[in-house]
C-alpha cells in the first residue's frame, strides 16, 4: 500500500506590526493608565506581547499594559512581539499634580515682572495657563542635568507639552537667586528679551527647581494656542 501522505505543516503567520493605543503623554504622580496594542496581522499565529518600562522607578508597566506613575520623570514604555523582532514605544512624562495657579510665589512673581516689562513696551499681559505647567515642570527637572532647549532624548523642548499651538517659546536660566534677578538677566539678553516682548505670545507658565547643590534652574514658557 502506498505510504500515507504527510499532513502539510501548519502555516505560521509572523507578527509584522504593533500599534499602541489608549496612550497618554503625561501622568500625574500616583495615577494609572492602561495602554492597548493592536497586533498586525490580526490572524498572526502568536499574538503574545511583552511589556516593559525603561525606568520602573518612574513608571512601572504590568504584563497587561497597565502603567503606574511612581516618581517624577520620564520613561519609555516598550511592547515587543513574542519573538522580540517587532516593537513599539511611547514616552510618558510623570509630573506633580498641579493646581490652577502657579505652583509657588516665585513663579507668580516671575509672571508679574514679565508682564511689567511687556506693559512698558506697550504689549498686553500674558495670562497664566495651568495646562502649560506640567510641561514646564518637566523641563525644569530636565535642565538640572541637560541645560539646553534640546531635551535629554534629543527632541526639542516643545515635545514636553501635550498641547497644540500656533507659537511656543522657552527661556532658560541657571544660578539666579530671585525672580527680580532672573527677569533682569533675561531682559539683558537679546534672545530672551525677544521672547518676553514678542507680541505673538498670549499665555505663559514658569517653573523653578533646585539642583543638589541648591542652584536654581528657571524655565519660562511662552504660548499662543
Amino acid at each position: 500500500a502506498p505510504a500515507p501522505t504527510p499532513a502539510p505543516a501548519p502555516t505560521i503567520k509572523e507578527v509584522t506590526g504593533l500599534t499602541l493605543s489608549n496612550t497618554v503623554n503625561s501622568l500625574t504622580l500616583g495615577s494609572k493608565a492602561t495602554f492597548s496594542v493592536v497586533v498586525s496581522p490580526s490572524d498572526a499565529t502568536n499574538k503574545d506581547v511583552v511589556w516593559s518600562s525603561s525606568n520602573d522607578a518612574v513608571l512601572s508597566v504590568s504584563a497587561s499594559g497597565s502603567v503606574v506613575a511612581n516618581a517624577i520623570g520620564s520613561a519609555v514604555v516598550t511592547v515587543k512581539s513574542a519573538t522580540g523582532s517587532i516593537t513599539a514605544t511611547h514616552t510618558v512624562n510623570v509630573v506633580s499634580a498641579v493646581s490652577s495657579s502657579p505652583a509657588s510665589t516665585w513663579e507668580m512673581e516671575v509672571i508679574r515682572l514679565t508682564n511689567i516689562e511687556r506693559e512698558k513696551a506697550g504689549l498686553p499681559a500674558l495670562k497664566y495657563n495651568s495646562k502649560l505647567q506640567p510641561g514646564a515642570d518637566i523641563r525644569a527637572q530636565e535642565i538640572i542635568t541637560h541645560f539646553s532647549h534640546t531635551r535629554p532624548d534629543g527632541s526639542r523642548f516643545f515635545t514636553a507639552f501635550d498641547l497644540t499651538y500656533r507659537s511656543i517659546g522657552e527661556n532658560l536660566a541657571s544660578g539666579f537667586r530671585s525672580p527680580d534677578a532672573v527677569v533682569a538677566g533675561w531682559m539683558g539678553s537679546e534672545g530672551h528679551r525677544a521672547n518676553i516682548l514678542a507680541d505673538k505670545f498670549t499665555e505663559m507658565a514658569v517653573s523653578i527647581t533646585q539642583d543638589e547643590n541648591g542652584r536654581y534652574r528657571w524655565v519660562q514658557i511662552f504660548y499662543r494656542p
